[in-house]
């Protein structure tokens, strides 16, 4: 898909203006023109109108587009819009209106404006809200693949920053460039602590679309299957074509049986104590998401059944920076229900912009698996290199910093089948 650029779109929002003008439809109309003949734009017709008993409208109808405003003179404020094509810049034009109207505060934003399909950008923009006040924006070269499954939207193109970018619902799940620091930080820490005990033989992971999870759970020599669970054939089959790097041909290992169904559904058939190490590589809880039912007690119930005694579950939690603490704190809580040894760590994210949770569980005691000298001891067990952790760097990250403690006692709720994840449409903000 691409994009052709039409111009530009400057937005502005005051308060704290004294200024006549906001009660003044004729003053307001000049101040529009003025500002327009000001960039060298063409002004073509003027409206405006006086709302009882106070308030006005105008709008300027200019060759390049227009310019906008409305005014709430009790509160000494207004709302401001300029959209031009061609070269009179719409930024210069609202600042000679701002200038006018002197408030004490200004909200500032630009909008590209493009229509899809056109011809002069091969480019594909989205949006990827962070929470309900945060968003980035992320522009794409090329599309490889784009669809909508029966679970979910899913996209994976080419970022000039990132590199392949998988992304699902509009959410950015991993790109080629860092990709490294999330599946390295998700699978080896629960491996080396299920290895401290008895080498680590079997491995279930339960989503991991992109294959990288595969990957890094391959290079230890003494896993003898893997067996990985995925609800979206669809996308397993995009990653597979078109995020080569992320899964290295490891989909094609014969220690790999790969499972296409609901993971809640399937863990139900499998024998007790039967597994080493579990990675939960799932999606956000999102309501109505395929992963909404994988973060409850029930499901760590599960888990924690198929899983051996010295056996290790790694949990993808959701973001764990201070303003998105509620949903991976309330992810804590709940598989402490569940697991007498819990420890939560995060891993620098640069895509996401902020830290992502992760959780290791087991029945058996984690604390004293995980030291610097127990994971150098495994070293020899594994092929190839590490590109982010190192002894020192994992011992580091399970410090649980204030904060999280803080949020972690102030959760006495966990999630469960009756009452699963709700989010306000971002990842870690709870409704």
């Amino acid at each position: 898909m691409s994009l052709r650029s039409v111009g530009n779109h400057a937005l502005a929002d005051i308060s704290g203006s004294t200024s006549p003008l906001l009660n003044d439809a004729a003053g307001l109309e000049q101040l529009l023109v003025d500002a327009s003949l000001s960039v060298g734009a063409t002004v073509l017709t003027r409206h405006s109108h006086a709302f009882e008993p106070q308030g006005v409208t105008a709008v300027v109808v200019l060759s390049e587009s227009h310019v906008s405003i409305h005014t709430w003179p009790e509160w000494g404020g207004a709302t401001i819009d300029a959209y031009t094509c061609g070269d009179p810049d719409p930024v210069q034009l609202i600042e000679h209106v701002i200038a006018g109207l002197g408030p004490s505060v200004v909200r500032r934003a630009v909008v590209p404006r493009t229509i899809p399909g056109g011809g002069d950008e091969p480019a594909f923009s989205f949006a990827e809200f962070i929470t309900p006040a945060d968003r980035y924006e992320h522009d794409l070269t090329e599309i490889y693949v784009q669809g909508t499954s029966e679970f979910q939207d899913y996209l994976i193109g080419q970022s000039e920053a990132w590199g392949r970018m998988l992304v699902l619902d509009g959410v950015v799940q991993s790109t080629e460039a860092d990709e490294f620091i999330y599946h390295e930080g998700i699978v080896h820490p629960a491996c080396y602590a299920a290895a401290t005990t008895t080498p680590v033989k079997d491995v279930m992971i339960l989503g991991g679309g992109e294959g990288a999870c595969l990957r890094e759970a391959l290079r230890w020599s003494s896993v003898e299957s893997i067996t990985m669970v995925d609800i979206d054939a669809e996308v397993v089959a995009a990653c597979r074509e078109h995020l080569p790097n992320h899964h290295l041909g490891s989909f094609d290992d014969p220690r790999v049986t790969l499972i296409h169904g609901d993971a809640v559904g399937y863990l139900a058939s499998l024998p007790d104590n039967s597994v080493d190490v579990i990675v939960s590589d799932m999606t956000d809880p999102v309501e109505n998401g395929p992963s909404t039912f994988c973060f409850t007690v029930e499901f760590f119930t599960q888990l924690k059944r198929i899983l051996r005694p010295h056996g290790v579950l790694a949990v993808q939690a959701g973001p764990a920076s201070p303003v998105e603490i509620a949903l991976h704190a309330k992810v804590i809580r709940t598989i402490r229900e569940v697991f007498p040894s819990v420890i939560p760590y995060a891993v620098d994210a640069p895509c996401y912009g902020r830290d992502l949770g992760f959780i290791i569980a087991s029945a058996d005691v984690l604390t004293t698996r995980l030291t610097v000298e127990t994971i150098r001891a495994q070293e020899s067990v594994l092929t190839g290199e590490h590109r982010w952790i190192t002894p020192e760097l994992l011992v580091g990250k399970l410090s649980i910093p204030p904060y999280l403690v803080s949020a972690i006692e102030a959760r006495t709720d966990v999630y469960a089948d009756s009452a699963p994840p709700s989010t306000a449409g971002a990842a870690g903000w709870e409704s």
